[in-house]
């Protein structure tokens, strides 16, 4: 039997037995005999009892001794291999703790019958058991993933039950996340050893060092891991059930549509991004665009990927009916399937309506003609044209609150004087609703009125800077104007003048202008196109802001010729008009594209009466409860969390007949699109020595199988046996105690 000891120089105290010893023959040594004439009628009388005396000071000395040999052999920390019979005695039971991973490149080959979750669940399967409840054995499970669950049972068989129920997510791995669960809820600081087994695949996005649970988390995996070793005498071994082929997969990285604003009867190209992941080319790939949920109304494509690279593959077609839709790209199956798929949920409008409110009461105004043809020059643009659908009105009809601003995408206010209060209010519901709004000034412009209900000081009023004064000279000439300063052709708008081609062609004059001021607290605020008349601090021409859900375009001169000779420069003002009304009407096609497991949230302007949501998988949910009211007059419905399975999810809404608001009577079918993350499938592994590397300070071992017979690590393999040492000691010394005392409470009454 292999005997060690945690403290073996403690083994020395056992020399202290002596002392009991001692202190007895010290105690015999202190009586001196004197034979006197009285003790020959004593001596008979002690001669009967001289015997239990004897023995009783001979246990009392054999449990002193004793009791200093078990002090000392415990704090000695004895340990014993668990299968001989000392471990039997005093070997502790074990703790496992199972962590599976269950992101979806641990379903690589399942469609094959093989796959690293598939030889996860047979090696836990195993391991589990091993272990035996009479020895007091514990098992305790945790999934690998964005979102860990832990399952706890003192029952194995229930443990083992739950190993094999366990099934691939369509999520990514979180480490950090998992091993904080792990140090929180499992491993509580204490005295016992844990055994703790993580089987994965070894992916590297998932081992990566500096991935983060959070933005604002300066955590890694290797800060995690280090804590959780730290928190408790828990030793970790990683069990590889990674395949070590090298990947072949192919995933759908991205869907997009151009232009955003898909309009009904319009050309709308669809473009699907499609990485390769593997290190050989890939040629002759197929996939499929679906409109719409049908094959039949989308083409088949075929393709090359380069190795390591991206293919991108399109679909142009005309839009679909007004309202909502959607359209997928598949791959044929490969060894990874969850990635092959993508959707994408888009709105579709009938037309982008343009509301252009001219302020100039003058029967020639131009400024409302000027935007009215650059919009769309053609006489019948309610037929043919461009997307643009305007809608000229007075400002007068416009204070008076005539118009419902939320019919329209996009609010022109063309060198309007005063704006109502009332009116001021609408627009900003209908701008953070999402609608886009762009304003030009000019000499009716009441300065005092704007800033008073446009501007806030906070950054949270309509205008993107507050107003100062007007300044320069209508009547000088036109050699003595400003040009345009463009510095950053980056932003969505002016990246159609990028080229150095182009940028000739963006240019004007400018005699007239609005001085601007940013304050503190306009950080969402930003210059577009700015003037030449400072080097150091030029003049604002164009400045942007998002507002809510919408965004605001402030020009500083007017819509007209009046104080700028832009409106005149075709080649210029017309695609920078149209590149700006575009860019304020986008979509957020965030809000119906959405990763696994996040929760699909919309609103309303009429509450319906009924709705239901149904998953991919044709499963169909009654949202009843009641929806919540905003302060933009809008109806945020309940939300819905069922989103762990990739797919289309159909919204259908049916509105009440009577009662207030646009949409009564009327059914609505609404789209929202769940992806995968693509991250995902990149199955390059992490080399099993760069483990020591990417966490120092942690002794990480790594095996393929499983010997559940030494499954633990060397310290493990080895049972302390010195708490029922300690046990027995304390034990003994009560004993002691009692015997003492009932042995002089017998001299006593003997004598």
């Amino acid at each position: 039997m292999n005997l060690t000891f945690g403290n073996p120089a403690l083994l020395f105290g056992a020399a202290l037995f002596v002392v009991p010893l001692l202190i007895h023959l010290l105690n015999r040594r202190r009586y001196r005999t004197i034979r006197w004439a009285a003790q020959e009628f004593l001596q008979q009388a002690f001669q009967t009892t001289r015997r239990r005396m004897q023995l009783e000071s001979l246990l009392l000395l054999l449990a002193r001794c004793l009791l200093v040999l078990l002090l000392a052999f415990a704090l000695a920390a004895p340990r014993a291999p668990r299968a001989g019979l000392m471990a039997m005695f005093g070997g502790q039971p074990r703790d496992v703790v199972l962590i599976v991973d269950t992101s979806y490149s641990m379903a690589r080959g399942e469609r094959d019958g093989d796959s690293p979750l598939l030889r996860a669940k047979e090696r836990a399967t195993k391991l589990v058991e091993a272990l035996s409840e009479e020895r007091g054995d514990r098992a305790t499970l945790l999934t690998l993933a964005s979102a860990p669950e832990l399952f706890a049972s003192p029952e194995l068989a229930a443990v083992r039950e739950r190993v094999q129920r366990l099934s691939p997510s369509f999520r990514g791995a979180d480490l950090i996340r998992t091993l904080n669960r792990l140090s929180e809820e499992i491993l509580a600081p204490s005295t016992t050893s844990r055994e703790v087994y993580l089987f994965t695949d070894l992916q590297r996005t998932t081992f990566a060092p500096g991935r983060a649970v959070a933005a604002d988390s300066e955590a890694t995996p290797a800060s995690a891991l280090r804590q959780a070793a730290a928190l408790n005498r828990a030793s970790f071994t990683v069990v590889d059930v990674g395949d070590e082929r090298a990947s072949d997969d192919l995933a759908v990285e991205d869907l997009t549509v151009r232009p955003q604003n898909v309009v009904s009867g319009e050309v709308a190209t669809f473009t699907a991004t499609v990485r390769n992941f593997g290190n050989r080319e890939r040629r002759g790939q197929k996939g499929t665009f679906a409109l719409g949920g049908r094959r039949e109304a989308g083409r088949e494509v075929t393709f090359d990927v380069p190795a390591s690279g991206v293919a991108t593959v399109e679909f142009s077609t005309l839009g679909p009916a007004p309202g909502s839709s959607f359209v997928e790209f598949t791959l044929e199956p490969d060894e990874l399937e969850a990635d092959d798929h993508r959707a994408l949920a888009f709105p579709v409008h009938e037309a982008v309506k343009v509301l252009v409110v001219d302020g100039d009461p003058k029967p020639d105004s131009r400024e409302s003609r000027f935007l009215a043809e650059v919009l769309n020059p053609f006489p019948d643009p309610e037929t043919m044209g461009t997307m643009f659908r305007p809608r000229v009105i007075d400002d007068r009809r416009f204070n008076l609150r005539q118009e419902n601003l939320g019919d329209y995408d996009l609010i022109v206010l063309a060198n309007v004087g005063r704006i109502d209060p009332d009116v001021a209010k609408d627009l900003e519901t209908v701008v953070r609703a999402g609608r886009g709004l762009m304003l030009f000034l000019g000499d009716l412009v009441d300065l005092a009125s704007w800033n008073e209900v446009l501007y806030r000081p906070d950054g949270t009023g309509l205008l993107p800077a507050r107003l100062v004064e007007p300044v320069g000279d209508v009547a000088a000439a036109w050699d003595q104007a400003l040009q345009l300063r463009v510095d950053d052709f980056s932003h969505p708008v002016l990246k159609l003048f990028e080229d150095e081609s182009l940028r000739q062609n963006l240019r004007g004059r400018v005699r007239r202008f609005f001085k601007t001021e940013y304050g503190a607290r306009d950080s969402a605020s930003s210059t577009l196109i700015g003037l030449d008349d400072d080097p150091a601090r030029p003049s604002p021409l164009v400045l942007e802001k998002g507002l809510g859900r919408g965004r605001v375009v402030l020009w500083t001169t007017t819509a007209d010729d009046d104080w700028t000779d832009l409106p005149n420069l075709g080649f210029a003002f017309l695609p920078l008009m149209h590149e700006l009304a575009t860019w304020l009407t986008l979509p957020d096609l965030r809000r119906f594209n959405l990763e696994v497991s996040e929760v699909i949230r919309t609103t309303t302007r009429t509450v319906p009466n009924e709705l239901v949501v149904t998953s991919p998988a044709g499963e169909r949910t009654t949202l009843s409860d009641p929806p919540r009211e905003q302060e933009n007059g809008e109806f945020v419905l309940p939300p819905y969390a069922k989103t762990a399975e990739p797919g289309v999810y159909t919204m259908d809404l049916a509105f009440p007949l009577s009662g207030s608001g646009k949409d009564l009577g009327a059914r609505q079918t609404r789209h929202f699109a769940v992806n995968v993350d693509v991250r995902e499938g990149d199955l390059t592994r992490v080399p099993v020595d760069a483990l020591s590397v990417l966490y120092p300070g942690v002794e990480l071992k790594v095996v393929r199988e499983i010997d559940v017979q030494k499954a633990a690590s060397p310290d493990q393999t080895e049972g302390e046996f010195w708490r029922p040492i300690v046990i027995a000691a304390l034990t003994l010394l009560v004993a002691e105690m009692l015997m003492a005392w009932w042995f002089g409470r017998a001299r006593g009454g003997a004598a």
